[in-house]
């Protein structure tokens, strides 16, 4: 049942279903920071309170861009091949620096006894962090 259900969705989400997830993951975080319902023990306590909703619309913007980047995603010549590059490196740049702030407030507050829920923020960090280069390295291979 589950393969017929993807073989319907668009060509992008099939492309990097994971990537889809984490932008519709961060996408109501940012909203919700950004205008008030949702607050952070950490990041209140580590931020400026100015910083806060710049954290908000860092994360908001870099899903936002990271999912422009992902929906432009088409196949070429069997070969995938995103046509909104800047747009993609932009987001995870974002989402990148937005996970490490969230990661090192957690732990700053906790302690140690925050590095198990600090853990998945380093991870998406270093992932978004890598995932940026290596497209901008394919960028300037293909002289883009």
């Amino acid at each position: 049942m589950i393969r017929r259900l993807v073989r319907h969705l668009p060509e992008w989400v099939q492309a990097q279903p994971i990537s889809v997830m984490c932008v519709l993951l961060g996408i109501p975080s940012g909203v919700l920071t950004l205008v008030g319902p949702s607050t952070s023990r950490a990041l209140d306590t580590v931020l400026p309170f100015w910083a806060r909703p710049l954290w908000a619309a860092s994360l908001l913007l870099g899903c936002l861009a990271w999912g422009a980047g992902l929906a432009s995603v088409r196949e070429v010549d069997g070969r995938l091949v995103v046509r909104r590059l800047p747009a993609m490196i932009l987001g995870l740049q974002l989402i990148s620096i937005t996970a490490l702030v969230y990661g090192v407030a957690i732990i700053t507050v906790g302690g140690w006894a925050g590095a198990l829920a600090a853990w998945p923020l380093g991870v998406v960090a270093f992932g978004t962090a890598v995932e940026q280069a290596v497209l901008s390295n394919r960028r300037g291979a293909y002289g883009r």
